[in-house]
């Protein structure tokens, strides 16, 4: 019966995000400002740098684009020329990264 009990154990473990704790406003802007996080969309890498004042700067293979980021309590949201405004509860990850909450992941720029 242990036997059992351990490969579930370990499903159960494994689908739960890895999240360091639950962020303040000010952990997150301190965060986020400055820093460059990676997405990936369709495939295609995009790298976007958060820049005070609310301004992103993001580089992709095909170009360099300008977006806006408003952060409010912790809900982040990310407006972007194709992307449109996207938003959710920010945390922090425990690689460094953003989760939105969405299900989008920022991680730390290489």
């Amino acid at each position: 019966m242990a036997c059992k009990v351990l490969p579930i154990a370990l499903m159960c473990s494994l689908a739960v995000p890895v999240v360091a704790h639950a962020e303040t406003e000010d952990a997150i802007r301190t965060h986020i400002t400055g820093n460059a996080f990676e997405a990936r969309r369709m495939g295609i890498r995009l790298q976007m740098t958060f820049i005070e004042g609310g301004t992103i700067a993001m580089q992709a293979p095909m170009g360099t684009r300008e977006g806006t980021w408003l952060l409010s309590g912790t809900e982040l949201c990310i407006e972007t020329p194709r992307g449109g405004i996207q938003c959710g509860q920010a945390q922090i990850t425990a690689n460094g990264g953003i989760t939105l909450g969405n299900g989008q992941t920022l991680n730390p720029a290489n």
